[in-house]
């Protein structure tokens, strides 16, 4: 999990502040992003023909199992540039939230291909206000 992720004009991939498992907001409720990198890879040189169809489905759930957000993406395999070679491939995913409450939220990321679930992994954000600044008590 990362905060961002960005493209560079040759297709490249980077992410920005990986391992931010903690958000910690002034007050809430507050705006933040995550982003996830899935990756494909097969073993043979056959595993991913023209075509394969596939979707990721990602879900976030409040530290009380409500559905905070939940989004699905569709994708079909294309012709592979080098087919005597295994194939590899990279998903770009980037979430939008609206925070309401403090505590650990469960993000959960779903591949599926060709209707055949194949990946389920999760991670967790936790989420703590910062506490306002308070004035030094006053010495007796």
């Amino acid at each position: 999990m990362a905060e961002g992720l960005a493209t560079d004009a040759d297709g490249g991939i980077s992410l920005i502040r990986v391992g931010s498992d903690v958000f910690h907001p002034p007050a809430l409720p507050a705006p933040t992003k995550r982003a996830f990198l899935v990756s494909i890879f097969e073993e043979g040189s056959d595993e991913f023909p023209e075509g394969v169809q596939f979707q990721v489905q990602m879900e976030v759930l409040d530290p009380e199992g409500k559905v905070l957000t939940s989004r699905a993406n569709r994708g079909r395999s294309g012709t592979k540039p080098y087919p005597q070679f295994p194939a590899s491939g990279r998903l770009p995913l980037e979430l939008e939230l609206m925070i309401e409450q403090p505590g650990t939220h469960q993000i959960s990321v779903d591949l599926s291909v060709d209707g055949h679930s194949s990946l389920r992994e999760s991670v967790q954000l936790h989420v703590a206000v910062q506490e306002a600044d308070k004035p030094e008590p006053a010495a007796d």
